[in-house]
């Protein structure tokens, strides 16, 4: 199935306006009243757990610059740039490297005591006193030692150079929030509003974003630290465990029964597109057991694939109606549930349309 020149503009101009439909928010709530320009933190951790710093040097750029623009003039944010491991400020360096899932880094992402030895084995002191040191406090020439090490031992695991780069990019900082919490750092507040509402708790999630801290705050950071551990987990088991990632011919195809939760397999997909161990060209199959009987697919492809014509969602959706499902999505993100029974069959269909487009 090779889509047609006005059916990709269609496609890509739904893209467009899905990532922008945070922009205009905020400068229509500016536009009603100038205090609202506070807000404009709000709308850069949307951009960025939209994954929307997707360039080369991981910054927001177009209508999302502006708005950090904006946000910097009043004096709310501060950009950087810097390693983006989790916890920057707020954890100690072996943690933050455990907690790193972009990219997932097989054998140190969820593992904490082998990070230890990773970064003692680097010679870099983890404490300044009784005080443990965070990845802020580290020094330009330590942080080149940390990048230099994870760049050969993630070369040795079949990664790219683009996805190695990954881990550095631009750091975002709120400057009106507290020092030591994950919501002074753009990346981090997002990651705890994710992680809120895949743990079944939205509520807190959006009481963050408005105002609310104290228990609410420990709260989130209890759900975010139970989340980052499961995915941990996840990643791990899929890829120790033989048959559960099956490289096709045009695709991937992982099998997460037993493995992964209906509600984890978006941010494992996610997470397996970009760790740079599989090949970029071609997508990624998730697929796992739902409580009800069904099997519930999520899709990714990179960008690579969409700009040669390939459109995930438009392959879910008509691979999953010709078996009695349903599926959809957009052109690098996607999703399907499935019949019971029905799981070969969907991938002999989806694994055809893939052939067909690239």
């Amino acid at each position: 199935m090779v889509m047609g020149k006005s059916e990709k503009d269609f496609f890509e101009s739904c893209k467009i306006a899905a990532e922008e439909i945070l922009n205009v928010c905020y400068f229509v709530a500016k536009e009603m009243d100038e205090k609202n320009l506070d807000q404009s933190c709000l709308a850069i951790v949307g951009a960025l757990g939209d994954l929307q710093d997707k360039t080369k040097n991981r910054c927001l750029q177009s209508l999302n610059k502006q708005i950090v623009e904006e946000a910097k003039n009043k004096g709310l944010v501060e950009v950087t740039e810097d390693l983006l491991f989790y916890g920057r400020e707020t954890r100690p360096i072996h943690k933050a490297i455990s907690t790193t899932m972009n990219p997932f880094i097989p054998g140190l992402s969820g593992e904490e005591d082998k990070c230890l030895g990773f970064v003692v084995n680097l010679g870099i002191p983890l404490k300044d006193g009784d005080r443990w040191r965070s990845i802020s406090d580290l020094t330009q020439e330590e942080k080149q030692k940390i990048f230099s090490q994870l760049t050969i031992y993630l070369s040795s695991k079949g990664f790219s150079e683009e996805s190695i780069f990954q881990l550095i990019g631009c750091v975002y900082t709120f400057l009106e929030e507290d020092k030591w919490t994950p919501l002074r750092d753009g990346r981090e507040f997002a990651s705890l509003l994710n992680a809120c509402v895949k743990m079944g708790k939205p509520g807190i999630a959006a009481s963050l974003c408005l105002g609310s801290r104290g228990e609410i705050l420990d709260e989130a950071q209890n759900l975010l630290n139970e989340y980052r551990k499961t995915i941990g987990q996840c990643i791990s088991l899929l890829i120790e465990t033989p048959k559960t990632i099956v490289e096709h011919e045009k695709m991937y195809v992982v099998r997460c029964h037993n493995i992964v939760d209906e509600k984890m397999l978006s941010p494992i997909a996610t997470i397996l597109s970009i760790s740079g161990g599989l090949n970029p060209n071609k997508p990624i199959i998730a697929l796992t057991s739902m409580k009800d009987g069904r099997i519930k697919v999520s899709a990714r492809a990179s960008q690579t694939l969409t700009d040669k014509g390939l459109n995930i969602g438009l392959i879910m959706q008509t691979a999953a109606e010709k078996i009695g499902g349903k599926g959809g999505g957009h052109s690098v993100a996607a999703g399907a549930t499935i019949p019971q029974g029905k799981e070969g069959e969907f991938i002999r269909f989806v694994e055809q349309m893939v052939k067909e487009t690239i």
